[in-house]
């Protein structure tokens, strides 16, 4: 949708190319985040959790010595996707559309504005309760 907007009101709106890169930016990101959630921090935690319930001896996973460290990389690319999309929210005064635009456009802004609500949310989720759970969690197994 970024794509046609741009086609279609690039030169008009100037802007729109540097907020299509800033959000192609955030979905590689974003795209990547993923992987490393459910290829390293996930497993992790299913360890840790199946650990306490099972009141087994927690062995840490070979490749990473603690949950901090993918907890702290996640949360600095979390960092990075909020600053993209306050960038975009900037050069958009807000997913405001400008006067005269077709509905690409129109829509391209709802969407953004949608996904980053959203993205908002997981944010929230993983920064204030997943991540300090985990890390408490491997405190009182390593204790």
């Amino acid at each position: 949708m970024l794509e046609k907007a741009c086609q279609e009101h690039g030169e008009q709106y100037p802007e729109l190319p540097e907020i299509k890169n800033l959000f192609d930016e955030a979905a590689g990101i974003v795209a990547v985040h993923q992987k490393k959630e459910e290829l390293i921090l996930f497993p992790f935690i299913r360890k840790m959790a199946d650990a306490k319930k099972n009141n087994k001896e927690f062995v840490r996973p070979r490749a990473t010595k603690s949950v901090e460290s993918p907890v702290d990389m996640l949360t600095h690319e979390h960092h990075r996707q909020s600053d993209l999309f306050q960038k975009i929210a900037g050069l958009t005064e807000d997913y405001t559309s400008p006067e005269g635009v077709n509905g690409a456009v129109k829509e391209s802004l709802r969407l953004l504005k949608e996904f980053e609500l959203r993205l908002h949310g997981h944010l929230h989720l993983e920064n204030n309760i997943l991540f300090p759970k985990a890390l408490k969690l491997e405190k009182e197994l390593t204790t």
